[in-house]
């Protein structure tokens, strides 16, 4: 202690290296020691040997550390007879209660000596009265350690954490300016200030003589006493776990009790703070406009997004300034949880997507019991990493900014054009034909991805993990009529083909066999045999595509003689065998005929060719008389509510052609059957009968529109009736361009759906 600047930490210090190496040459110098404590007198000697011993006896951690820092009874002897502060020196390394036993070992062994020494009747020695002063001394040292003690050895890193942020908010709150520097310069800890609690006010002088600082130090020394002394021996009374809860209170104050007591049962479970679950509450009750502009944006207040307008409006700003606001990001992005993120949460930032059923993110939704929706936790995780947000179908899909030159979002849009393509039939597509375009080291994640997106987006399903079914999403009409004529085999009437076509979809939308006429008519390998409503395949040997007229004229015309009915017959009933001989005959000897020429005994032949004589002229018959070709006419208007089209059965289809050489003047009538035929014709226009087929086809489509309301008391719409929804629209557009009838069916339509108010739809 003589030494300059030795003083008592540094002799703590040395001391153990010094017991060391005594006790290394303990076997060189016993001698010394021995004579010392012989030196004290025989009885005495004794005495303190045997005190030593129990002194030291037993294997606990404090008995070996006596042991080694006392190797000898002198040793201890020394110690006691010493000064008292070098019995109340704080060993480091051990706790306030061991410490606490290494001072009631002195205080047993000083009271085992005075006891023989009493026994023996050698209490008026000068080493007794040391030995009782001692002893009185110490017991009033027990159970004391000075605030600097306490501070040093005895305290958690946690709690001597929490101290010092108590500190420096204390010193923000509580001390004036001129103490701040000083503290800031001399007193940066808790620890330098503490020292000076068990001090009086002079020893506050040593922080700085100046005399014009007396008062800041005394303000100081006010403070240490008065307001931090407090604070520091509560903060020494409480557990570690009450400790961790105050600090929690401390840095987050936005969360109440029942969410700080969450919080540190997360940290006692997972040595870790809930990042997302701080970030989400510190955002829900921030005060910074900025805050409360990003969470109405991206609905992390009630899982309800908002557009820039709508933000606009609710905090009376410009949509420009929202816009402006947003760019710039918030300060929770640049606060400590971003750096905080990068090491607790390495593994989720770091992938290379992450959506609703990623793997990573569920086990966090649960551990830190964040809200199921998904989009708010995009907008937290958007705040501590580098993500492009991809929105499909309001699903939301985070791709990591390490990645973004991966095309995902094109590949996403291959996988929704062909979800959505139009299908005629079941088909199955892999999945790795979506996939082949990224790099192997990723492929594997991006799979999983689509699959997400494809399951959950769009729910479709995904055959062995490996292929998308695509089911019949429509129905092709004209390759649906291609393969029933192939399955068929010979040419059908369309009526046979439509029964077909609606035994296999018996909920096909189509009602009549003539709304499937538009398709076998635009069909490059399906051709209609003439005019008998009867489709073949052009790939088909030995069929006559033209009308029957037409296969006469060709056959009369290889033959350089008049054939006979039965001969013409027999070719044309090859190609159509629902004709007879008499409808062959009426055909070739109709009066507007201008090709065919008839002669005696059945024969015909054409008017363009001369034949040789021996055949003579057929004399020409009226097929019907007026009466008889006007009565079918009303009755069949009356019975099809339309006028007779040219496309049909035969029996209309001559009808029509009656009709037609009526008004062309090729058949002569008197006036007043000209009259008699106007007057009903005109009537039955009036009544609005259709007079074409186009007229026709569009009146049918109308009231098959009344029809379905009738039915289902509601329009037809995109979602329940495509097609009827999509050809009213299209005619409600074009409608008022038509010249004929469809004009007025259109308007009576209209009208209908104008009288229905109790049902709602959009025009």
């Amino acid at each position: 202690m003589r030494l300059r600047r030795f003083g008592r930490k540094s002799l703590l210090e040395i001391e153990p290296i010094l017991n060391k190496v005594s006790h290394i040459n303990e076997a060189e110098m016993p001698d010394d020691k021995v004579c010392l404590l012989s030196l004290l007198g025989e009885i005495l000697a004794v005495i303190i040997s045997e005190a030593y011993n129990s002194f030291v006896d037993g294997e606990s951690r404090v008995k070996s550390y006596l042991k080694k820092a006392y190797p000898h009874p002198y040793d201890l002897h020394n110690l006691i007879t010493g000064e008292l502060p070098k019995l109340t020196v704080v060993v480091e390394g051990f706790s306030r209660e061991e410490n606490i036993e290494i001072r009631y070992a002195y205080k047993q062994f000083i009271e085992e000596v005075l006891r023989k020494m009493e026994g023996a009747k050698i209490t008026g020695d000068k080493t007794y009265a040391k030995y009782q002063s001692k002893a009185i001394e110490l017991s009033q040292k027990l159970d004391y350690f000075s605030n600097e003690d306490i501070a040093k050895n005895f305290m958690s890193p946690l709690k001597k954490q929490y101290l010092e942020k108590i500190y420096h908010n204390l010193i923000e709150k509580r001390i004036s300016v001129k103490s701040k520097n000083i503290i800031e310069k001399y007193l940066p800890h808790f620890e330098d200030l503490i020292k000076y609690a068990d001090e009086p006010f002079e020893s506050y002088l040593n922080i700085n003589k100046r005399r014009f600082m007396v008062k800041t130090l005394q303000e100081l020394h006010q403070f240490n006493q008065s307001i931090f002394v407090p604070e520091f021996k509560k903060t020494i009374m409480q557990t570690d776990d009450e400790i961790e809860l105050e600090i929690i209170k401390l840095n987050f104050p936005f969360l109440t009790s029942l969410q700080q007591k969450f919080v540190f049962n997360f940290i006692r479970t997972n040595n870790q703070l809930p990042l997302f679950f701080l970030l989400l509450h510190y955002l829900r009750q921030s005060k910074i406009k900025s805050d409360y502009i990003y969470c109405l944006f991206n609905g992390i207040l009630d899982g309800r997004r908002l557009t820039i307008n709508e933000v606009a409006k609710i905090t009376n700003l410009t949509g420009a300034r929202i816009r402006q606001i947003l760019s710039k990001g918030i300060d929770a992005q640049q606060s400590f949880l971003k750096n905080y993120a990068r090491t607790f949460y390495k593994e989720l930032i770091e992938l290379p997507v992450v959506y609703e059923t990623t793997e990573e993110y569920i086990k966090l939704k649960e551990m830190e019991s964040l809200p199921n929706d998904f989009g708010v936790f995009v907008s937290l995780l958007q705040l501590i990493g580098h993500f492009k947000l991809l929105e499909v179908k309001g699903h939301f899909i985070l791709l990591n900014g390490i990645y973004a030159d991966l095309k995902l979002e094109a590949c996403l849009g291959n996988v929704a054009k062909a979800i959505n393509a139009k299908y005629s039939g079941d088909t199955f597509m892999s999945l790795n034909s979506f996939i082949r375009s990224f790099p192997l080291q990723v492929q594997s994640i991006m799979k999983e991805c689509i699959k997400y997106v494809v399951t959950d987006v769009y729910q479709v399903q995904i055959m062995d993990g490996e292929c998308l079914f695509l089911p019949q999403t429509f129905i092709d009409i004209k390759k649906e009529l291609y393969d029933i004529l192939v399955e068929n085999g010979k040419p059908m009437h369309v009526d046979d083909i439509f029964a077909v076509l609606k035994k296999r979809y018996p909920n096909h939308e189509y009602t009549n066999s003539e709304q499937i006429k538009y398709y076998l008519s635009r069909h490059q390998h399906i051709k209609p045999i003439g005019k008998s409503s009867h489709y073949a395949l052009d790939t088909w040997d030995g069929i006559y595509f033209g009308s029957i007229r037409g296969l006469l004229v060709d056959l009369l015309m290889s033959s350089d003689l008049p054939l006979h009915i039965d001969k013409l017959y027999n070719e044309v009933h090859k190609h159509y065998p629902n004709t007879n001989k008499k409808s062959l005959a009426a055909t070739m000897t109709d009066e507007g005929s201008k090709r065919f020429i008839g002669f005696e005994g059945g024969y015909f032949g054409l008017k363009s060719k001369m034949y040789s004589e021996g055949y003579e002229l057929a004399q020409i018959k009226r097929r019907h008389h007026f009466d008889e070709r006007f009565t079918d006419l009303v009755n069949f208007i009356e019975a099809n509510h339309r006028f007779p089209f040219d496309y049909s059965s035969q029996e209309e289809s001559s009808l029509m052609r009656w009709l037609y050489n009526v008004n062309a003047g090729n058949i002569t009538i008197s006036k007043e059957q000209i009259n008699k035929l106007n007057n009903v014709l005109h009537e039955y226009d009036e009544t609005g009968y259709p007079r074409s087929a186009r007229e026709y086809t569009f009146w049918l489509k109308c009231q098959e529109v009344k029809e379905y309301i009738r039915q289902n008391q509601a329009f037809p719409t995109c979602s329940n009736s495509e097609t009827l929804y999509n050809w009213l629209r299209s005619a409600k557009r074009k409608y008022i361009n038509y010249t004929d009838k469809r004009h007025q069916y259109m308007v009576d339509l209209l009208d209908v759906i104008s009288s229905s108010t109790d049902l709602k739809v959009k025009h």
